[in-house]
């Protein structure tokens, strides 16, 4: 699968889960100290089928769960090749880990919510990329009103998320974002790189 989806459950539960896309795998860790695992949780995640694994941390310890996440992630890019890897965590520490695994074509990001998720586009046939027409930034705001709910909250999501859509090359999406930003229509804190949207 092109998509892998590690979940932190021990400094995370999430609740919605309709936005994990089709081609995604979920690994959900949980921590030593959780016993039971919600029902309307189980039956959220049931469509998911075998896209889902659960490892249970059998180990105590600071950071143990933490650990076993980065070993897991180790092991299985080591047997699969996946395009885009996302850790659900509201732990900065994983910052660094996704900054060692990006390379090459492989993307790898933290989030703090599963509204953040970009799904990858279905390969098609393979164009050259191009540019951003001069209409991108609207045709970005047109898509954005349509999900006020669901919108990126960091930076680099929303910059995934632009690319999807306009099918455009990494490079073509700063300038769309800048003229969202000189429109006065979205702010990005330098610092956190959080998103506040105006509109």
């Amino acid at each position: 699968m092109s998509q892998l989806i590690l979940i932190d459950f021990e400094n995370i539960i999430p609740t919605d889960f309709k936005h994990i896309p089709e081609q995604a795998r979920v690994l959900i860790f949980v921590g030593k100290q959780q016993g039971s695992i919600p029902f309307d949780l189980v039956c959220a995640l049931q469509p998911l089928g075998t896209r889902v694994e659960w490892i249970k941390v059998r180990q105590s310890g600071e950071n143990a769960a933490d650990f076993i996440l980065a070993y897991e992630l180790g092991k299985y890019l080591t047997n699969n090749p996946t395009r885009h890897v996302t850790i659900l965590t509201k732990d900065k520490g994983f910052d660094a880990l996704a900054q060692h695994v990006t390379r090459g074509s492989r993307r790898c990001c933290r989030i703090e919510s599963l509204t953040d998720l970009i799904a990858e586009p279905t390969p098609k046939t393979e164009l050259p990329a191009k540019v951003a027409p001069p209409s991108g930034a609207e045709d970005i705001l047109k898509v954005l009103l349509t999900y006020p709910k669901a919108r990126p909250t960091k930076r680099k999501p929303l910059e995934n998320f632009i690319g999807n859509r306009l099918k455009v090359a990494p490079e073509a999406v700063p300038p769309v974002i800048a003229e969202l930003i000189q429109r006065q229509k979205l702010q990005i804190d330098e610092g956190t790189e959080k998103v506040t949207y105006h509109f």
